[in-house]
């Protein structure tokens, strides 16, 4: 079991996109970053 009974799992990349500070992030996600751990998230453990 992963995150407790409703399961799930986190991804992220690690510097990607631009340098930020707490005051400067930019914290809407977008929907290329959905699709680019979508697609790498399959990549992973679909394979």
């Amino acid at each position: 079991m992963t995150d407790g009974p409703g399961g799930g799992f986190k991804l992220g990349f690690f510097r990607v996109g631009t340098l930020t500070t707490a005051d400067t992030i930019d914290r809407e996600v977008a929907d290329w970053e959905n699709e680019r751990m979508q697609a790498r998230a399959q990549e992973l453990f679909l394979t």
